[in-house]
């Protein structure tokens, strides 16, 4: 059933759309260079948390390099994005922060833990910007329902990546979690880093038009239903910009689309995140959920 009003409300959050947009080449590593690179970063990381990392173990399978380092401590880089993790191996609930400092303090500790391990330089000429903070806390509940005070174990500093001005959505591009006295506890660099060759200038689809594509995925995904989305979607927001695939995709380029968050209302409430292409021409199509039939499963044994 028609769902104006949703792809309405949908294209007025997503504000000013440039009329046309750049599409960036992505920088291609080999597994040799994506090594490379994972022992520069934690040759690095590496004299924070006091870790030899000369002593690794690699272990390379067909996506992914995994490394174990002493005392737990290990890292794994993506073959396919270049996406790698640092890990010092600390106990989840270990060294929580005494008290709970103040927001600004927490984002000064993040910058300046960031700057020491060097990780905006691994995003090449690209722009990287702190994003936001997030607290990792828990409390505790005595037998009589009488609740502790929370306690903060992790602060967590997101950044995210900028091409010509324009966000690189998807997951963050750059993360550092911390513990007290900013203590390392891991960092992930999710980067698509672009050569700096624009191979092609294309023009935009309007937010409606775009809005209108994300409507349809949805539907696609839902199936047939006598319910309007009208009635039981509520529009979060919709973004214009790039887009970084999951870790274990590969992507040639970077070029203009909306994602676009959906909640569903209900006895079974839903969220939604969905991204199409926003370019008059398509470069690399989106994965469209829903275009395809679910995959046939094997029928378990019926129990003796």
């Amino acid at each position: 059933m028609p769902a104006d009003r949703l792809i309405a409300r949908l294209a007025e959050s997503a504000g000013r759309v440039p009329a046309r947009v750049p599409v960036h080449e992505v920088r291609q590593h080999t597994v040799d260079d994506l090594h490379d690179r994972t022992r520069g970063l934690l040759e690095v990381a590496g004299d924070t948390f006091g870790v030899a990392w000369q002593r690794a173990d690699w272990t390379t399978q067909d996506d992914r390099t995994f490394v174990r380092l002493p005392e737990g401590a290990h890292a794994v880089v993506w073959h396919a994005s270049g996406t790698m993790t640092v890990s010092s191996g600390l106990a989840p609930m270990a060294m929580p922060f005494d008290t709970i400092p103040p927001r600004e303090e927490l984002e000064e500790l993040v910058r300046r833990r960031t700057e020491e391990l060097r990780l905006t330089s691994w995003v090449g000429t690209d722009d990287v910007r702190f994003e936001r903070l997030w607290q990792v806390k828990a409390a505790g509940a005595a037998r009589e329902g009488r609740m502790s005070e929370p306690t903060l174990f992790r602060t967590v500093g997101a950044y995210r990546q900028h091409v010509s001005g324009l966000p690189v959505w998807g997951r963050a591009s750059l993360a550092v979690k911390l513990a007290d006295a900013g203590a390392f506890d891991s960092a992930t660099m999710h980067v698509r880093q672009t050569t700096g060759e624009v191979i092609d200038e294309v023009s935009t689809v309007p937010p409606d038009t775009g809005a209108a594509a994300v409507v349809a995925q949805l539907e696609a995904l839902l199936g047939r239903s006598d319910v309007s989305l009208d009635e039981i979607a509520q529009p979060q927001w919709m973004h214009f910009g790039y887009l970084s695939l999951s870790p274990r995709k590969a992507q040639r380029v970077l070029e203009p689309v909306y994602v676009a968050a959906v909640h569903l209302e209900g006895e079974y409430p839903q969220g939604y995140l969905l991204a199409v292409n926003a370019g008059t021409k398509v470069y690399q199509p989106l994965n469209r959920s829903g275009s395809e039939p679910p995959p046939g499963r094997r029928r378990m044994p019926a129990p003796a």
